[in-house]
């Protein structure tokens, strides 16, 4: 299964990188802190992308400088200054691969699917620059042409990595990009918001966004079951979407669509937590810093020891994540295995 981000970014000060098991697991095994990448003061991790025990991504800022600014008549504020950073876990250290262009680059998102297809975007200086590791170097990516949506809007780019040499891209607007064999191609779709792709195992593209949509051929259809919702999670066997009529999670699949039971503490908002399937197919929810597990009956839930979880992304039997590390600045990094 292409790994399926995924993130809603909070802004945190101090950041922390963690596992997190299977919820059996979670149960039986205290959390402690265990090796974490070399960050030098003022530093955090907001990005994680996992492709398997030995090779793990994760992105975040280095040496930030913040200070305050005062204008008479005209205002204040605070202008903060920053290294963005990427580190790779190759089983058994940590190493450095940043992009070429680091300083006030604002990393925006971090994606990958193979070991030579690893995605960065972000800005500088007020201009989007996507970057991609081919396994041995990073290659600046140029923007795809046309101007859908503006340029302005392009500080959103989501990026989503498939298969050895293909990338999707979205800036919140009508169009989704696609990236193969070294050349942008332009998708029109009918609607007026997306702001992240799924693409599964078998390459099956759904859109994010006011509604549901899959690639059928060479146009967008609604997902089957899901058009009065908001898609959370989808793999080749079912896709899980948040009904907005009577609240809850619901899964379509094959044998019809079925209601999950609520987890527990269910937010308000759909948007304020995140979802996502491991490698298994099994279902988690994400909150601020509680992961909740869902075994095909119930949900099972576990607290971490952070503030404030920012990013996850699946390995067979376990969760990476990055987040808020209580009361240290340093990255950490947290497991129960």
């Amino acid at each position: 299964m292409t790994a399926m981000r995924r993130t809603l970014i909070v802004a945190a000060a101090a950041l922390a990188v963690g596992m997190l098991a299977p919820a059996a697991y979670a149960e039986e095994r205290p959390w402690r802190v265990t090796r974490a990448p070399q960050m030098v003061p003022d530093s955090g991790l907001s990005h994680v992308a996992a492709l398997g025990p030995e090779e793990v991504w994760v992105g975040g800022y280095a040496g930030q400088t913040c200070y305050d600014w005062s204008i008479p008549f005209l205002g204040a504020g605070t202008t903060c200054n920053s290294n963005t950073t990427l580190k790779r876990w190759n089983g058994t250290f940590w190493e450095t691969k940043n992009p070429p262009v680091t300083w006030n680059y604002e990393l925006a998102d971090l994606d990958a699917s193979a070991s030579g297809n690893v995605w960065v975007s972000g800005m500088k200086n007020g201009q989007a620059r996507i970057f991609r590791w081919d396994g041995k170097k990073w290659n600046e990516i140029a923007l795809p042409a046309g101007d859908c949506p503006s340029t302005a809007s392009r500080a959103k780019l989501q990026l989503t990595a498939a298969g050895t040499d293909e990338a999707w891209a979205s800036w919140g607007g009508r169009c989704v990009f696609h990236w193969k064999a070294g050349e942008w191609a332009v998708h029109a779709v009918p609607d007026d918001f997306v702001h992240d792709v799924h693409v599964t195992a078998s390459n099956e593209v759904y859109l994010v966004g006011h509604k549901p949509l899959r690639r059928d051929g060479n146009g967008w259809v609604e997902a089957e079951g899901a058009s009065e919702g908001h898609l959370l999670a989808v793999d080749d066997d079912a896709l899980y979407y948040y009904s907005s009529p009577d609240r809850t999670v619901k899964r379509v699949s094959d044998g019809g669509t079925t209601a999950l039971p609520p987890a527990p503490e269910i937010p308000t908002s759909v948007l304020a937590t995140r979802y996502l399937l491991d490698a298994e197919g099994a279902l988690w929810r994400v909150d601020e810093n509680t992961v909740h597990r869902f075994d095909g009956t119930a949900w099972r839930s576990a607290s971490l020891p952070v503030d404030t979880i920012n990013a996850v992304d699946p390995l067979p039997g376990a969760l990476w994540a990055v987040g808020t590390a209580p009361g240290d600045k340093a990255a950490v990094s947290l497991t129960n295995g």
